[in-house]
């Protein structure tokens, strides 16, 4: 349950840096910190299966902290919350909140009227929520519903890379929206493509084994076995942004080579992955006439340096709430991406899609 009304109750009364600072023996107040970080997924700092909230600011709080203010620009070694801190926790919370909640029916009435208006930093909601997903391919952020320093960036780069704008605004205007349904439209993606071809599911799974890890590994994403429920979306906009980078770097057709793949798949081909139920997806690059393996795994190589640069993605899968790409040694002629590193708020099943209708349905 995201409740930050401990930090808001020390942050009023002028106590949260010596409160929540390492070595304070205020315990109560520490674990209420160390719930809401692992709330806003930072679990993994926390070696949150290890020790869970204990009410030491020691260490892993310490490297959560930091991480948490990194990711909304602020910089800090981690050792305090300071009231920089305290504020972007509770804006983070309510945000969440506020996003999770179903929108009403005259938020849905009205979201074909948000095309007139704009979204900047400071908002939050469900608009911001989508906007985040739309652009997970340019920078990338959490999609956390707080338009923050991370989305501006989004919104900087789109701006940039596809709108040629010499002076990005950050703010998403009436021209910026018009020239992300131009973007969505270009880059059109075949669900029948994406569909696993086992043959027997229909497609996206059977929805099994939510909960469920592989024997004897740690219970975290990587050995969740759950057949989620389709494709996740912030991949599915990561692929276009792929497709699109892809053109202006490489002189050679961007092909997706593989989606869905569910435990029938699995058994089939003597696989134990989990990743390509609904968490990631492939491409690659058409070799051109004459070309080799080796001129597809330096083109693969290449390609990466550009994701991790224009994506914000992530080689491997150290950091949190970070889209990742397989090392070469995994994928050399391929180019994998996923969302495994994101924890349970950010794979929430709304975020998961089965058609292009349903990945574009969200009116801005």
């Amino acid at each position: 349950m995201l409740d930050a009304s401990v930090i808001k109750k020390l942050k009023k009364s002028g106590m949260v840096e010596t409160v929540l600072a390492k070595g304070s023996q205020k315990k109560h107040e520490i674990k209420a910190l160390q719930h809401l970080l692992h709330e806003l997924g930072f679990g993994s700092q926390l070696q949150w299966e290890a020790y869970g909230a204990d009410g030491d600011y020691g260490g892993c709080t310490t490297r959560a902290v930091q991480a948490f203010a990194r990711q909304k620009g602020i910089e800090t070694n981690g050792t305090k919350v300071t009231p920089k801190i305290a504020d972007a926790l509770i804006k983070t919370a309510e945000a969440l909140k506020q996003a999770q909640e179903p929108p009403s029916q005259d938020k849905l009435t009205n979201q074909v009227k948000l095309g007139a208006a704009t979204l900047e930093k400071g908002d939050k909601g469900p608009e911001v929520v989508e906007l985040q997903i739309r652009l997970a391919g340019f920078r990338g952020t959490v999609w956390d519903g707080d338009y923050g320093p991370g989305t501006e960036l989004q919104v900087r780069t789109f701006q940039r890379d596809v709108m040629g704008m010499e002076e990005p605004t950050g703010i998403t205007d009436t021209r910026t929206l018009k020239a992300l349904k131009r973007f969505t439209k270009k880059y059109p993606l075949n669900f029948n493509k994406l569909k696993c071809s086992c043959g027997e599911c229909g497609g996206f799974g059977q929805g099994r084994f939510a909960n469920e890890y592989r024997e004897g590994e740690p219970k975290i994403e990587a050995y969740h076995n759950r057949e989620y429920p389709g494709i996740h979306k912030a991949i599915l906009h990561s692929l276009r942004a792929a497709w699109f980078y892809g053109e202006q770097t490489e002189e050679t057709p961007f092909l997706i080579t593989c989606g869905y793949r569910c435990w029938i798949n699995n058994n089939q081909r003597g696989r134990r992955s989990t990743n390509h139920m609904g968490k990631a997806l492939d491409c690659d690059f058409k070799l051109k006439p004459g070309e080799e393996k080796r001129d597809d795994m330096n083109r693969c190589d290449r390609f990466r340096g550009v994701l991790v640069e224009k994506g914000n993605f992530q080689i491997g899968w150290r950091a949190s709430n970070r889209k990742a790409l397989e090392p070469s040694r995994i994928a050399p002629t391929w180019i994998h991406m996923d969302v495994r590193q994101f924890s349970r708020r950010y794979l929430d099943d709304r975020f998961f899609v089965k058609s292009a209708m349903e990945l574009d349905a969200f009116e801005f």
